[in-house]
């Protein structure tokens, strides 16, 4: 048995997704809490990688990007790149694109990323998958340099739509490629 929510839909589908965002996003601060953990992302960069990222023109995908509040952060952040954001929720990018209309948005309704990038960063959506790393070596494939991921640590008691608990060791220290910097 699936466990579902609005609409019925299985948890994190699409269609669970784009009932979450009509319904309940906003009133669970979503755009409050995707500004807040991109800025701590940001923050907590190591100062290699922070100056890879203000230095350079690239091209950013804020895979997972909701409403867009943090590829709109990003896109301040580093004014020299080009930022999209990326979300299989419609109602999201559709939003994102109202309230963001100078700024790239792409839906594709499985989540798979058109083309490449050279920096790839994911803020809490990895925790929604049963198998992570799947998502990521998918993510990996369109990422030229720079992978960066913020995810809930040591969540014990997890949230209905949360299918997978971080803790130290739950990052591989190589994949696809890539190796892990820090975590």
């Amino acid at each position: 048995m699936k466990k579902t929510a609005p609409g019925n839909s299985p948890i994190n589908s699409g269609e669970w997704w784009d009932s979450y965002f009509q319904q309940g996003w906003e009133s669970h601060t979503g755009p409050q809490q995707t500004q807040h953990f991109m800025e701590c992302l940001v923050a907590n960069l190591d100062k290699n990688e922070l100056s890879y990222l203000a230095a350079n023109r690239l091209d950013i995908l804020d895979w997972g990007c909701a409403m867009g509040e943090g590829a709109k952060l990003l896109a301040d952040i580093f004014p020299r790149s080009n930022v999209a954001g990326l979300d299989f929720a419609r109602t999201a990018v559709d939003r994102a694109k109202q309230q963001f209309p100078r700024q790239e948005f792409i839906w594709t309704a499985d989540g798979a990323i058109p083309r490449e990038f050279d920096v790839i960063v994911v803020s809490n959506t990895l925790e929604h998958f049963r198998e992570p790393f799947k998502a990521m070596a998918q993510h990996l494939r369109n990422c030229r340099s720079l992978y960066l991921a913020l995810v809930p640590y040591n969540e014990t008691d997890l949230r209905q739509d949360h299918f997978y608990s971080f803790n130290e060791s739950s990052f591989p220290a190589e994949i696809s490629g890539f190796r892990k910097l820090y975590g």
